[in-house]
C-alpha cells in the first residue's frame, strides 16, 4: 500500500532556499550596480543619444526579458498539479522562480555592463527598475501558497 501523498508536509527549509536565491541573485545585482557605479564615480552622464544603438538594445532587452519573465513565469506556475504533493509544488515554484529571476537579471546585468563601460546613468536607470520589479516579485508565504496551488489543508 503506497503512503498516502497529502500527508507529505515540505520542510520550511525549501521556503527559506526560494527567499536566499532570490535575495541573492538581487544582491548580486546590486553590487554589481555599485561597484560600477563607484568605477565610474565623476565621470557619469545622462543621456538618451539616439545615434547610439545601445540606447535602443539596453531598453528592448529589459521589455523582453520583462515580457519572457512574466510569461514563461506563468505558464511554469500553470503547470504545477492541484494534486501533486507539498514538496513537489514547492519545486516547481522554485523552477519557476528561477526562470523569471534568470530572465530579469539577465537584462539587468547587461544594463549595468553599458552603464560601466559608457558611464550613462540612462543605463543604470534601466537596470534599476528591473531590479524594483525583482524585489517586488518577492516570494512571500502568501504568494507562494496561492501561485504554488496548495490547498488550505496543506502548508509548509
Amino acid at each position: 500500500m503506497q503512503p498516502d501523498k497529502n500527508f507529505t508536509t515540505p520542510s520550511p527549509a525549501v521556503f527559506k532556499s526560494i527567499l536566499i536565491i532570490h535575495f541573492a541573485l538581487l544582491v548580486g545585482q546590486l553590487l554589481f550596480a555599485a561597484v560600477t557605479f563607484n568605477l565610474q564615480a565623476g565621470k557619469t552622464h545622462f543621456e538618451i543619444n539616439t545615434g547610439d544603438i545601445l540606447t535602443f538594445i539596453v531598453p528592448v532587452f529589459a521589455v523582453v526579458g520583462f515580457l519572457l519573465c512574466n510569461m514563461l513565469g506563468k505558464r511554469q506556475l500553470e503547470n504545477i498539479q492541484t494534486d501533486a504533493t507539498p514538496t513537489q509544488k514547492l519545486a516547481k515554484y522554485q523552477t519557476a522562480m528561477i526562470i523569471k529571476s534568470a530572465l530579469l537579471e539577465g537584462p539587468s546585468l547587461f544594463g549595468i555592463a553599458v552603464f560601466f563601460i559608457t558611464g550613462n546613468l540612462f543605463f543604470l536607470m534601466i537596470s534599476g527598475a528591473l531590479m524594483v520589479y525583482f524585489l517586488l516579485i518577492t516570494p512571500t508565504k502568501e504568494r507562494v501558497f496561492n501561485d504554488a496551488k496548495f490547498n488550505y489543508d496543506e502548508s509548509f
